[in-house]
């Protein structure tokens, strides 16, 4: 939406291990996506890249801070500004968290934040575009206008959010975990994670209801949670050949939707804690750079291959963390065959 509100036409560069929804959108804007593969070890492309571009040859750089990592966007802005091109950023997988005093959102042109089922904050559905370059601000509010920018959502609408919205469930009572979120919230607005500029480009049945449950929840709560949790993750792991954290820098401030995890044999170590009853994931186990183009992009694909997830969510105690990383750590051919009684 914000490629077409602004009109832009031509190649939009971004990474090639992301969601295939990336993609999709730029496709549909009419733009044609050229696919960039991962820095080696990394979880973005390299900056170097943008040397091969010459001036006017992109339209648009999309960076993706994915699951809570946020990348040093500094370097790709020098190129972008050379080449011509705004900068988008991929929030989607990031809300809350940060890279020195940076949060992310708040260097590129525009950031996109969603807030759909599996995001750091689960609204059910809906997403928020932040504009942070003052002269693109007046073209997106003219393209979005006032019956864009927000819709009314049906009762039946409200109620399927609801229910649609994890952080609104408890173990066994839905309805009474949903109390508490009646507190109104303001650590986004406090921490400038909007501007007087953000607006909402919602799509879905639930997404024209966002803004409202976002006023209701106490995002600080669930974020600060789940920066707990990843924290834990990150610096109780212990890495070794065949396990490694896919966030690797130290200055950043990580909030997971789902911690992620490098595993070389990843289908054992995923049938290992399932049988522990750990709920695990693997997401976005596909390079989007090869299903759209067929070609073939090594380090991305290497990283599709290898990805687990741990959870973050309200229901995992500091202690169930803490037993996690025990069997992560205690992972390997023997522990796939042993303690298959022991759960967290």
């Amino acid at each position: 939406m914000a490629l077409k509100g602004l009109g832009l036409k031509g190649r939009v560069l971004l990474s090639s291990y992301t969601c295939i929804k990336v993609p999709e959108a730029i496709l549909s804007a009419g733009c044609e996506p050229v696919f960039a593969d991962l820095e080696s070890d990394g979880a973005s492309f390299d900056p170097a890249v943008l040397a091969d571009f010459d001036e006017g040859e992109l339209c648009a750089i999309i960076v993706t801070h994915l699951w809570g990592f946020s990348v040093d966007v500094g370097k790709i802005l020098q190129e972008a500004r050379r080449i011509g091109a705004i900068v988008i950023e991929d929030c989607a997988l990031s809300l809350g968290s940060s890279m020195g005093d940076r949060m992310v959102g708040m260097s590129g042109s525009l950031a996109v934040f969603s807030f759909g089922r599996g995001k750091t904050l689960n609204l059910g559905g809906g997403g928020a575009l932040v504009v942070n370059d003052p002269s693109l601000a007046d073209t997106l509010m003219d393209y979005f206008g006032p019956e864009r920018n927000r819709e009314v959502a049906t009762l039946k609408e409200k109620v399927k959010t609801v229910l649609l919205a994890r952080e609104m469930w408890a173990a066994y009572f839905p309805w009474l975990s949903y109390l508490k979120y009646l507190r109104q919230g303001s650590w986004l607005w406090e921490r400038g994670i909007t501007s007087p500029q953000a607006m909402n480009c919602s799509s879905g049945p639930g997404a024209s209801v966002f803004l409202d449950l976002l006023a209701s929840v106490d995002a600080g709560s669930i974020l600060e949670h789940k920066r707990k949790i990843s924290e834990l993750y990150r610096f109780g792991i212990a890495e070794r050949p065949g396990v490694r954290s896919f966030i690797r820098s130290e200055d950043a401030v990580c909030i997971c939707p789902a911690y992620p995890l490098i595993v070389q044999g990843r289908g054992e170590f995923f049938r290992y804690l399932r049988q522990r009853g750990v709920d695990c994931g693997l997401s976005f186990s596909y390079s989007a750079g090869k299903v759209c183009s067929g070609e073939m992009y090594p380090e991305a694909e290497r990283i599709a291959e290898s990805i687990v997830t741990l959870p973050v969510h309200e229901n995992v105690t500091e202690e169930k963390a803490l037993k996690i990383i025990g069997l992560v750590n205690g992972w390997g051919p023997r522990a796939t065959r042993a303690g298959m009684d022991e759960k967290w």
